[in-house]
């Protein structure tokens, strides 16, 4: 994931990302941005709409931007 220093994420937003994962942009929480380097990094969760029921995943709250009842799920840290 990268991203130009003028539009740099911040902990606690969401991002639409495009990962590669079946040719689609996903919602992401991000965790960690870290831009003072010589390479700008994020460390992020996705956001998904499938409920697994593991100790891992944590539902959020609903908000009008988010169609279905979605999650987060803390194994899914993206870098």
């Amino acid at each position: 994931m990268s991203f130009e220093l003028e539009n740099c994420p911040q902990p606690g937003e969401v991002w639409f990302i495009d990962l590669g994962m079946v040719a689609k942009q996903r919602p992401a929480l991000v965790l960690a941005a870290q831009t003072d380097a010589r390479l700008a990094l994020a460390s992020v969760v996705l956001i998904t709409t499938k409920f697994e029921n593991t100790p891992y995943e944590v539902t959020l709250p609903r908000v009008p931007w988010l169609q279905e009842q979605s999650y987060i799920n803390a194994q899914s840290i993206q870098r």
